[in-house]
């Protein structure tokens, strides 16, 4: 009597490989999460940073923003945040970018930094999110 054979161990080694790949994407989904940052002007002075960022920008942001400046990472609160129209006669600094100009409105967002005084480049995460709310997220 001959035997069908239906599975090699071939076959066996890809379906497994393909539920941990899954398992992987699953596991991601629940504890990974995906930030969305946006790279804006700060200065240092006298122990604080001020860092001025777009409104547009922080619309979907959480009342805490995570700034970066290089290895260092500082927290600003939205709540403590001032909103300011950016005048030209700022510090030009702020404008070299391109990110920045006159006559806009800017939330000026502050902390305490061991940095010294001067212009730097800093990220702030202006969203984060799990994964696996992009799976039931409401279009419109």
């Amino acid at each position: 009597m001959d035997y069908l054979r239906v599975t090699g161990p071939g076959i066996w080694l890809i379906l497994i490989g393909i539920i941990v790949l899954m398992a992987g994407i699953l596991i991601w989904g629940v504890v990974g999460s995906i930030s969305s940052s946006v790279s804006v002007p700060a200065q240092a002075e006298d122990g604080v940073l001020h860092c001025y960022v777009l409104q547009e920008d922080m619309k979907n942001a959480d009342d805490t923003v995570d700034i970066f400046v290089g290895d260092l990472e500082m927290e600003a609160s939205l709540k403590e945040a001032k909103t300011i129209t950016l005048d030209s006669d700022d510090a030009p600094q702020l404008y070299e970018t391109g990110y920045l100009t006159a006559g806009k409105n800017a939330m000026e967002l502050t902390c305490d930094t061991k940095l010294k005084d001067g212009f730097y480049q800093a990220e702030l995460t202006t969203e984060t999110l799990k994964p696996i709310k992009l799976l039931f997220a409401k279009n419109g």
